[in-house]
């Protein structure tokens, strides 16, 4: 598949965080550009053409890795705690005690 690369324009705002545009005179620059924005960064696509007319939201593997290793550090944060505590002896009933206090 042959891409120019004078078949691509960008558009950006630097005084604001806020879109990106690309833009494309190829449909196959359109096609390669958008899967390779969106399986990375994320995007919102909306590409329209005349009567055509399409809407697709893609997170994107890095906010998706972020969110798992998240996810993962605060499951082990939770076990290392529940772990602690267990060995501690504590009754359960003043861990709720001393949780309610620390809400209020």
């Amino acid at each position: 598949m042959k891409i120019d690369k004078f078949d691509f324009d960008t558009r950006i705002n630097v005084q604001s965080p806020g879109t990106i545009e690309f833009i494309s005179y190829s449909v196959s620059g359109i096609v390669i550009l958008s899967a390779i924005v969106a399986s990375i960064i994320g995007a919102k696509i909306e590409p329209s053409s005349g009567r055509f007319k399409f809407k697709a939201n893609q997170t994107g593997l890095i906010k998706s890795l972020t969110n798992y290793l998240n996810n993962d550090i605060d499951s082990k944060v939770r076990q290392q705690l529940n772990d602690n505590v267990k060995r501690m002896d504590i009754p359960n009933d003043d861990i709720v005690k001393l949780l309610e206090k620390l809400n209020s």
